[in-house]
C-alpha cells in the first residue's frame, strides 16, 4: 500500500499457474511504489503440494466459480481500507488466471480487467461481449519479421 495516501486506486493481482511466488510479490511491491493499492491472495492454496505447484511440477484445476469467489473476497477486503477508492478497483490476471478477470467483469463492475499472457479462445470473446468495462491485454511471442 502507498505510504501516505489519500483515495488512491486498487487492484486484486492474480498470480501465475506456479500459484503465489515472488514475481507476483515483487508486482504487488511494484504497484505499491507507484500508488495502488495491491492485494495479492494465493488462490491455489488449497493445492496439497506447494513445493511442486512452485516449481511447475503440479498444476491447479481452477474453476471460474472458485476464482470469482476469491476476487470477490480479495475486493471486500480492499474496500475495508479508507485509502481505497471502490470506483476504481481492477483485477489483472496473468497466465493461467489470465482470463478470470474477463470471467469476472461479465458478472461484477470492475474499473479494468488487465490480461498477460491469458487464454483467449471463443469462451472469451462470449464473455467480453457482456461487460463494459475497459480491458488490457499483453501477450508476447517471436517476431514476425
Amino acid at each position: 500500500m502507498p505510504a501516505d495516501a489519500a483515495k488512491v486506486p486498487a487492484i486484486v493481482l492474480m498470480h501465475e499457474r506456479y500459484g503465489l511466488v515472488k514475481h507476483t510479490r515483487d508486482i504487488a511491491e511494484r504497484l505499491a511504489r507507484d500508488g495502488f493499492v495491491a492485494i495479492a491472495p494465493d488462490f491455489f492454496y488449497r493445492h496439497p503440494d506447494q513445493d511442486a505447484l512452485h516449481r511447475g511440477d503440479a498444476g491447479y484445476p481452477f474453476k471460474d466459480d472458485e476464482a470469482i469467489e476469491h476476487i470477490d473476497a480479495a475486493i471486500a477486503e480492499l474496500a475495508t481500507l479508507p485509502q481505497v477508492d471502490r470506483g476504481k478497483i481492477s483485477v489483472q490476471g496473468v497466465c493461467q488466471t489470465g482470463r478470470h478477470p474477463l470471467v469476472f467483469a461479465a458478472r461484477h463492475p470492475i474499473a479494468a480487467a488487465l490480461i498477460w499472457y491469458g487464454a483467449v479462445s471463443e469462451k472469451e470473446w462470449e464473455v467480453s461481449e457482456r461487460f463494459p468495462q475497459a480491458w488490457c491485454s499483453g501477450f508476447s511471442g517471436r517476431p514476425t519479421r
